[in-house]
């Protein structure tokens, strides 16, 4: 089923301490918010009103980054093209013809230091970015390109989890991306372990094994496996992060949560061409930084 949303957070607390459950009787110790922030937020802006511009409290934040990277010639006009796009998504909560989620301006605040959107967080996002791409080439699966746009909907949907615990806001639809969740952990660690809840479903249903890299959301199986239905265990998140067709990725790093902190990423097989390679983005983060 296409626009599918996975989330990961199921966890319980042994002698004290809380830990994740990522199999039979398998449980990874949850950890601390992995980066702490030093810069200074103003007041927030709590109110719910779609139609206002998300609070900013700092002039260096995510919005701001794809503006820069919107003014850069060295970029193709299509590449610049979905970095304006980006931008106005960050602001306003608007995509295209689809206007903010009702919840925007609530979650949103652009450049606050727990923010998806806070220079730092963006730039921590940058490692997941990479873990993402090595542990899909350990598989044999391409390196996927940096899609501002994608980046853009990863920040507002892991601001979406300030409220506490792991939500899919599945408000926006863009080429299909297909979305992961996790909180307090690392996530692609935390995601490839399903690749043992994968081959416990391929052992129950042999059928499954050509769609490890390759979904098929019309097979039944296919999608119970992934949502970990009907006896099979859950390993969406897994083969979401390997899938093959998949073209271009936006990662999210947010410090505001009951967990610690929260990461979001989405892929998708469609539009790369305002994309940029993972080493064009991390480059051009660093020139923004310093600046």
């Amino acid at each position: 089923m296409k626009g599918s949303y996975i989330g990961h957070a199921l966890s319980k607390r042994i002698h004290g301490r809380s830990y994740y459950k990522v199999g039979a009787n398998k449980y990874i110790r949850k950890s601390n918010a992995r980066l702490k922030k030093s810069s200074v937020a103003s007041k927030v802006n709590n109110s719910n009103n779609s139609s206002v511009s998300a609070t900013v409290s700092n002039q260096k934040n995510a919005a701001s980054f794809m503006s820069f990277l919107a003014s850069q010639k060295s970029l193709s006009a299509a590449q610049r093209s979905e970095a304006r796009t980006a931008a106005k998504l960050l602001r306003t909560g608007s995509l295209s013809s689809q206007s903010a989620p009702s919840w925007f301006n609530k979650y949103v605040k652009l450049g606050a230091a727990k923010d998806a959107t806070s220079a730092a967080n963006l730039k921590a996002s940058i490692q997941d970015l990479e873990n993402a791409n090595s542990a899909r080439a350990k598989v044999g699966s391409r390196r996927l390109k940096v899609s501002p746009i994608l980046t853009a909907i990863s920040m507002i949907d892991a601001d979406y989890q300030k409220q506490g615990g792991v939500h899919h806001p599945q408000y926006y639809k863009y080429e299909d991306s297909l979305e992961s969740i996790s909180a307090g952990s690392e996530p692609i660690t935390i995601w490839m372990t399903e690749k043992n809840n994968w081959k416990e479903d391929v052992r129950k249903n042999s059928s499954l094994k050509s769609l490890e890299f390759h979904p098929n959301w019309d097979n039944q199986a296919y999608t119970d496996a992934v949502m970990g239905a009907h006896g099979y265990k859950v390993a969406g998140h897994y083969t979401n992060l390997v899938n093959r067709n998949h073209r271009i990725m936006g990662m999210a790093h947010m410090t505001d949560n009951n967990y610690g902190y929260a990461d979001v990423y989405n892929a998708s097989s469609k539009n790369n061409k305002g994309s940029l390679t993972l080493g064009q983005y991390k480059s051009l983060v660093n020139r923004w930084l310093n600046r």
